[in-house]
């Protein structure tokens, strides 16, 4: 399918694969789609900033990441900065339903919707939007709906406002939203002022009924309002302008033009730069309605006034549409270009007319006929594929070419740690992509030289996919056992990024395949066992006498309340981040754990979470007792991790991967290194080798894997209870629920298993 992109401040169109159908998702074919040009012009124009601007602060921008990240990282920044980002356009259109995930209970095959998402429902011929950002819209209105997203946002901001019949509005900024947001005042029985820079565009808005218009560049267009008004000011004034600099602009005079205890909407930003003596001068009411099409939200309110109640996206849009229906609102005069997609990169100078309100983009009509047989037959095709056994092949053939490498997922450390290292390795070629985001793909694939992007592992998979000899998994972590499994059976060798298993459930089919297949080409990437560090210290305690006692304290970052890793206790930072120091003391030790202790931290507050703070305390069988201390309370200038090892008469220190220092051992040990070294490269290296030899021995052996996974999921069961002991018996329990209950929870008191 074509979808179009914002590349380097132009328009382009490129095939891409079709998005992925999920239970909650609707597959719409594309009829028409908008673009707010004020908005999108606004959009061109920063993608094109200056290189040398600001140059001071960008050079000490790049020394602080050398610091912070190491040459490495900072590299790959670099060079993803000045090859620039692939931007998705597009969040508002109309089209029919031509499939429908599982548990979707609105819609069905055939129906016209008009959907809006700034993260899926873009310029494209086939768009897969959640359920609850779409409405069904009547046939005669397919075009004028495709506006629904930008009109719901106009919408929210007249009701943020929350007018009375007689209010006089001002509506500062005539741009698309500026239009709608009049037009709807007026249906609210307001009387309506307009304001802009352009005379034209104020005729327009007259025309659809506005009752004055005003220029910005009149002298006189304080005392016109004032005269407008009886002197009173405007109950209203809405800002609607494209961009923040023009809505700063516009803010002085909105101000000025309300009367005392009048509101101010700003519609499409969400910060206020009024200064606080200006509101306080009128007592007015500051409201924000950002504009962020699919995503309506009630925002802050800067006032004694309180919130008003915040309507669904989907009521919103509901809305909007019964008005387009019921002729309350005219859009048609305010389309004023029509397209047909593939002409679309050709009329870009048309968005730059300063006259310009609204562009439609118009797809081909047969293309909408064969879009529902093509996608039914692709689903048939995955569900072929899914009833096909576990089948392990040889994943490298010829041992003297480069290993083909293709990675799932485009993550923040995927961009800034994996790709970078595997396109530095001699003996390695980055094949292909696959990430749902494809404007993120296609800038990746631009960067490293990437030549194949998918959109989804499905659509790699279904064609058989023979460049490709290993997988990286760097996707979400709830996605990497199903993953690993799936890049398995098509014969692929795996590396994947830590956790392996998020639940239970995965373990258990993970320990299957595991158990069914010795030398299946797995490793995961639990790294800090493979940092030059703990190699020398694994080296130095190998002809230890005594048993180990090891501290180690994880000084991480607080997260937001509301980020994907509290959503679900299956992939908090137990599950995600403590696995990583839970293998390396499996790994130091040599040993199998046999009891842990847990301590979890308890606040009142809702944004201090247990799973962000605690202690774990593993007790072994050959006598060591390893502590691990995560906090995300702390300073992030103390450093995130220090490891302390007590054996034989002797200590080690080891600061943030930076620092390493023997007590008791010889000087020679000690060493100190500008860039931290967490094993990343090596790991990588390891698991590359292991492929070319003859039989492969997985670099993190599969009984550790195992071992880990399954005391991480305990930890995290104790964690989510409060704390508590268990002995540990690994691979007894069946379920989820024995592995529980083998815990005696809140110190010692046994708790029925939650389901």
């Amino acid at each position: 399918m074509r979808q179009l992109f914002l590349d380097k401040g132009l328009l382009l169109i490129k095939k891409v694969a079709e998005p992925e159908l999920d239970d909650h998702l609707v597959l719409i074919s594309v009829h028409y789609s908008c673009i707010d040009v004020q908005m999108d012009m606004a959009r061109l124009s920063a993608a094109q900033p200056a290189l040398m601007s600001n140059v001071p602060y960008k050079i000490k921008k790049v020394l602080s990441c050398i610091s912070s990240c190491g040459i490495q990282t900072t590299k790959g920044l670099l060079k993803q900065k000045l090859q620039g980002d692939i931007q998705t356009l597009g969040y508002s259109c109309s089209g029919c339903v031509i499939a429908t995930g599982k548990k979707v209970t609105q819609f069905r095959t055939g129906d016209l919707v008009a959907c809006a998402d700034v993260s899926c429902a873009h310029h494209a011929d086939i768009v897969c939007v959640p359920e609850h950002l779409i409405v069904k819209i009547a046939p005669n209105q397919i075009k004028a709906a495709s506006m629904t997203a930008i009109g719901a946002s106009a919408l929210q901001g007249v009701r943020r406002a929350q007018l009375s019949l007689g209010d006089i509005v001002a509506v500062f900024g005539l741009g698309l939203v500026g239009q709608l947001t009049a037009q709807l005042a007026k249906a609210a029985g307001c009387t309506v002022l307009v304001v802009d820079e352009r005379a034209e565009r104020i005729a327009r808005a007259k025309e659809l009924g506005a009752d004055y218009g005003c220029l910005i560049s009149q002298t006189t267009l304080q005392q016109e309002i004032s005269l407008i008004t009886q002197h009173v000011g405007v109950d209203v004034a809405f800002i609607t302008g494209s961009s923040e600099k023009e809505n700063v602009l516009l803010q002085p005079l909105a101000v000025d033009a309300a009367r005392a205890q009048g509101k101010v909407v700003i519609i499409g930003q969400d910060s206020c730069t009024i200064q606080r003596h200006e509101i306080q001068k009128k007592d007015l009411a500051v409201l924000l309605s950002p504009y962020t099409p699919g995503r309506l939200t009630c925002a802050a309110q800067y006032s004694r006034y309180g919130s008003c109640v915040s309507w669904s996206e989907q009521r919103t849009m509901q809305e909007f549409v019964r008005l387009l229906e019921l002729k309350k609102l005219s859009v048609e005069s305010l389309i004023t270009k029509e397209v047909l997609f593939d002409q679309v990169p050709e009329t870009q100078e048309h968005l730059k007319d300063p006259l310009a309100l609204c562009t439609v983009i118009s797809y081909q009509p047969e293309q909408h006929k064969q879009a529902a047989a093509e996608h039914g037959a692709k689903v048939d095709a995955k569900c072929c594929d899914q009833k096909t056994l576990c089948r392990f092949i040889p994943a490298i053939k010829n041992k003297e070419q480069k290993i083909r490498v293709g990675i799932i997922g485009a993550g923040r450390f995927a961009r800034l740690k994996l790709m970078p290292l595997l396109t530095d390795m001699q003996d390695v070629s980055l094949n292909a992509i696959i990430d749902a985001d494809r404007s993120r793909a296609l800038t990746l694939a631009r960067v490293h030289g990437i030549d194949q992007v998918f959109s989804s592992v499905d659509d790699f998979f279904a064609k058989e996919n023979d460049s490709v000899d290993a997988i990286i998994v760097a996707s979400p972590y709830t996605l990497h056992a199903d993953q690993v499994l799936k890049a398995l059976q098509h014969g692929k060798a795996v590396f994947a990024k830590r956790p392996l298993i998020t639940d239970a459930a995965q373990f258990e089919r993970v320990k299957k395949v595991l158990d069914a297949q010795p030398q299946a080409p797995l490793c995961v990437g639990y790294t800090s066992s493979f940092s030059p560090f703990m190699q020398k210290i694994k080296k130095s305690i190998k002809d230890r006498y005594t048993p180990l006692m090891i501290s180690y304290r994880m000084n991480s970052s607080i997260v937001p309340q509301e980020y994907w890793i509290h959503a679900d206790f299956s992939v908090g930072r137990v599950v995600g981040h403590a696995c990583m120091i839970i293998d390396l003391f499996c790994y130091l030790t040599d040993a199998k754990p046999v009891a842990v202790s847990v301590e979890a931290l308890h606040a009142a507050k809702e944004d201090i979470f247990p799973t962000d703070n605690f202690s774990v305390q593993l007790s072994f069988d050959d006598g060591s007792v390893c502590s691990l201390v995560y906090t995300a309370l702390g300073h992030q200038d103390l450093g995130k991790e220090r490891m302390e090892v007590f054996f034989d008469g002797k200590s080690i220190l080891m600061n943030n991967y930076r620092q390493l220092h023997g007590f008791g051992l010889p000087t020679l040990f000690n060493e100190v290194v500008a860039e931290p070294d967490k094993g990343h490269k090596a790991a990588l290296q390891a698991f590359f080798d292991a492929l070319r030899k003859p039989t492969f021995v997985a670099p993190v052996p599969f009984d550790r894997l195992k071992l880990v996974s399954e005391l991480t999921l305990l930890i995290d069961r104790l964690v989510c209870s409060g704390g508590g002991t268990a002995s540990f018996v690994p691979a007894k329990a069946e379920s989820e629920k024995e592995l529980y209950n083998v815990a005696h929870v809140a110190h010692g008191q046994e708790q029925e298993y939650r389901e």
